[in-house]
């Protein structure tokens, strides 16, 4: 019988709230690309047999396989080889646990590091539960993965501080007469099992084996405590909870997050800041000194067009690598936000090149020919006709030059600084695009958390007083 199978009314609610748990462990996890859930919080959403964990001090040992042997052993079977193969089970150890379960005949399954065991005994049937044989050792780390819903700790081997989980302790022992309600002595009472198995003559032997090996009163409350499912998963829910109050870093982290939102502000303000500074004191230098460079008669009248477009384009490319979304990386990594894919070059800049390039093509012509050209043609008459000197009209004409020069270098010289200060626009507008950005998405986590935590708060209260 499963849990679900026990629940009705109030019970279906409990089990509804544990799955609203599990549900929000599942999206949190998903979203911050973790898998981890809380230990054993799966077996109190599903519907599954109980399962006990026996805890051994060693799976090889033959003296700690006595108890589960006399405790399964079917002595009026006429078969009785499962029963052979399973108490020799320790010669079989290969570094795994095992799994115990009822099945109408013998099966013998390997499945990872455990061994699955169906057997055809009479207290598996009646009982309906599962088995996991396990030992000290391994339990700190299987645990929490088990799938075990309580523990049988046979003498004490399971520690302190790992004991958060249910546990019911037994104490087998070699005396021959044990003394505590939980003490039994397992070896003799599987001697007078075996004995009654090989001669049903023995039966004196075997009833007073049971009796003064303690055996059938300590398993008789071993027997009732499993039969108590509500019990169990009661315990194990209230085991759970606090196994979350003690590992889910959440819960503390929320304790210091409102503190935390204000040095969030703090910190995005003084990004801010910082990112602009930069952008002033660096990237700005880098145009300038760009620009600079570009203020010469050879290179705006010799460059052709491609080269000259090309030298434009560079100037973009300053832009696009002025680290300014690495800058806003860093602090959206910084507060756990997603990162910006790197934009592709910014096109606004780029689709302003075309029309520069063609406006300083456009004002050589017209210095060209409104200037130079006609001085040019001033001066080649004035010689040519005799009543000027050659000195005086190629001073005119190298006066047209120079004037249609200067006057395309200062008009290339402030449409190159309006360019530069679009640019330097652009990346201030990222910036502080970025800014608002980044403080809304920090807001919608911060109050998407608040929302879950406050949720998961809530129903932990619930299960907890349940």
């Amino acid at each position: 019988m499963g849990f679900g199978e026990l629940v009705h009314g109030h019970g279906r609610r409990f089990l509804s709230q544990w799955g609203q748990l599990a549900s929000i462990y599942k999206n949190s996890g998903n979203q911050s690309g973790l898998k981890k859930h809380p230990a054993k919080l799966d077996l109190m959403t599903a519907s599954k047999p109980v399962r006990c964990g026996i805890v051994l001090g060693s799976l090889t040992s033959q003296r700690d396989s006595a108890f589960l042997s006399a405790l399964l052993a079917d002595v009026y079977a006429s078969d009785q080889y499962w029963f052979q193969e399973f108490r020799h089970r320790y010669n079989n150890h290969r570094g795994a646990t095992r799994l115990i379960r009822y099945a109408a005949a013998l099966d013998v399954q390997t499945e990872g590091h455990t061994t699955i065991y169906g057997l055809p005994s009479p207290w598996l049937r009646e009982h309906n539960v599962e088995l996991h044989e396990t030992e000290s050792a391994l339990f700190p780390k299987d645990a929490s993965s088990d799938g075990c819903h309580l523990y049988l700790d046979i003498n004490s081997h399971i520690p302190e501080s790992n004991s958060q989980w249910p546990i019911l302790k037994v104490t087998d022992s070699d005396a021959q007469i044990p003394l505590g309600s939980r003490e039994l002595n397992s070896e003799k009472a599987l001697l007078g099992i075996l004995s009654f198995i090989e001669s049903k003559q023995n039966v004196t032997q075997y009833l007073k084996s049971l009796e003064s090996s303690n055996f059938l009163s300590v398993t008789k409350s071993i027997a009732k405590a499993l039969s108590d499912k509500p019990q169990i998963v009661h315990n194990l829910g209230k085991a759970v909870i606090q196994n979350i109050y003690c590992t889910d870093t959440a819960m503390a982290q929320h304790e210091t997050a409102r503190v935390q939102a204000r040095e969030v502000e703090h910190d995005i303000a003084k990004w801010s800041t910082q990112a602009h500074t930069n952008l002033l004191s660096e990237f700005k230098s880098r145009l300038d000194q760009f620009v600079h460079d570009q203020l010469s008669v050879r290179r705006v009248y010799c460059y052709s067009e491609s080269k000259m477009e090309l030298k434009l384009r560079e100037l973009c490319n300053i832009a696009d690598n002025s680290g300014t979304t690495d800058h806003i990386n860093y602090l959206r990594g910084h507060l756990n936000l997603p990162q910006l894919v790197e934009a592709s070059p910014g096109h606004r800049i780029y689709e302003r090149i075309p029309k520069l390039h063609k406006d300083i093509n456009k004002l050589i012509y017209k210095q060209f020919f409104t200037i130079q050209l006609p001085l040019l043609v001033c001066a080649t008459c004035g010689v040519l006709s005799g009543q000027f000197s050659l000195f005086s009209m190629g001073s005119l004409a190298m006066l047209g030059i120079v004037i249609g020069a200067s006057r395309v270098m200062n008009r290339w010289s402030s449409m190159l600084q309006r360019f530069e200060g679009e640019i330097l626009d652009e990346k201030r507008i990222e910036i502080e695009n970025a800014r608002k950005a980044i403080r809304s998405e920090w807001s919608r986590e911060l109050a998407k958390h608040e929302i879950q935590f406050q949720k998961k708060s809530e129903l932990l209260k619930h299960l907890e007083e349940a």
